[in-house]
């Protein structure tokens, strides 16, 4: 089956199999937007950006359904580049209505994202009602010119993970990974907030990601495991395709976490929203732009942003589709299970990325 039919099969997908999960939420085509809200406040990283709303982005052309030969009806999310920028770049960012907890299985089809781009920090993630509460999870994540991914977990109390790259653990613990462990704390509170950090494998992210037809992030979230697959676009599994998506089956995770004292990480991860957005410069970037590859573009990253806005033409976002399973039991008439209804979303800004704009897209 073609990749390009990824959506359409996913929705006619009917018998679950040896699947344990039964489809929930479906995110994509010309109703994307109808289940998202545009954030439209000042960027909380610090970041040369400006959010902007629904009406703003509508009919400035930053977001959209988009159609071209190889592809029909899916959301675009974009940049402004086509003028200065003394106050801001405009651009998008967007959260799901629903939220969801452990026991989910995230299925999403990116086709490209905004990657490769010197002066962007992109990023596809989850996210708790009050963060760093209710955690964070980076499933697609980098900065400028960046060819790997980051899987990444930020939680506000205090939780450490097993270092299952390495060689010693992952034997006795029967796991074993793709990526490669670089941080195993994942408090916020902890210096830097890096979080606990699994770096992925060449050409996860930027401007090969794109050129290869971007893929396909699978995010397991069980009690006792959060495990995340990256599949390019040539090795997605049948049974995505089918519908019937069953992990276990499977190739090894890119990134899995467990907790080091074995506790369930319910207590750190819930009611998660999905986030999609684009960044110009922030906090990330700034702090290492005098030593990146862009350097030599401009002497801050913000100048860089302001005088070039055909830069950030490729600084995009096309999404194939999100489709959103929840665990039921192994009978094979199983009832699905409803969506977790959407919470009131808060304005505080010390809540790391939040949205509040409702949005039904434009069709273009």
């Amino acid at each position: 089956m073609r990749p390009s039919t990824l959506v359409s099969a996913l929705l006619a997908g009917g018998a679950r199999g040896l699947s344990n999960y039964q489809l929930v939420g479906n995110y994509s085509g010309v109703d994307f937007f109808s289940n998202f809200q545009f954030f439209s406040d000042p960027d909380p990283t610090a970041g040369f950006v400006k959010y902007v709303d629904q009406d703003t982005a509508n009919s400035t052309g930053l977001a959209g359904i988009a159609s071209g030969d190889q592809f029909k009806d899916l959301p675009y999310l974009g940049v402004d580049y086509s003028s200065l920028a003394q106050a801001g770049r405009p651009s998008t960012r967007i959260e799901s209505q629903n939220s969801f907890n452990s026991s989910t299985l995230w299925v999403t089809d990116i086709r490209h994202h905004p990657g490769g781009v010197c002066g962007v920090w992109s990023a596809y993630w989850l996210v708790g009602p009050n963060w760093p509460w209710g955690g964070e999870i980076d499933l697609l994540e980098n900065i400028n010119l960046a060819t790997t991914n980051k899987y990444v977990l930020h939680t506000g109390a205090n939780l450490a993970v097993s270092n299952i790259s390495d060689p010693t653990t992952a034997n006795s613990s029967g796991m074993n990974i793709r990526g490669q462990f670089s941080n195993l704390n994942c408090s916020a509170a902890a210096e830097g907030n890096v979080g606990c950090v699994v770096e992925g494998q060449d050409n996860t992210f930027g401007t090969e990601f794109n050129a290869n037809g971007g893929g396909v992030i699978a995010l397991e979230y069980l009690p006792e495991a959060i495990s995340v697959w990256q599949f390019a676009r040539t090795e997605i599994p049948g049974d995505i395709f089918d519908g019937t998506p069953t992990p276990s089956t499977w190739r090894r995770a890119d990134a899995h976490f467990v907790a080091t004292d074995g506790s369930s990480l319910e207590y750190y991860f819930y009611s998660l929203r999905m986030v999609f957005n684009t960044n110009i410069c922030g906090s990330w970037i700034d702090k290492v732009w005098q030593t990146s590859e862009c350097a030599a573009l401009a002497p801050s990253c913000a100048a860089y942003a302001a005088k070039n806005p055909a830069a950030f033409k490729d600084a995009y976002w096309l999404i194939g589709g999100v489709q959103v399973y929840e665990a039921v039991a192994s009978d094979m008439n199983a009832t699905a299970i409803p969506a977790v209804p959407a919470a009131n979303l808060t304005s505080d800004l010390n809540y790391r990325r939040h949205v509040r704009r409702s949005s039904r897209g434009q069709v273009w």
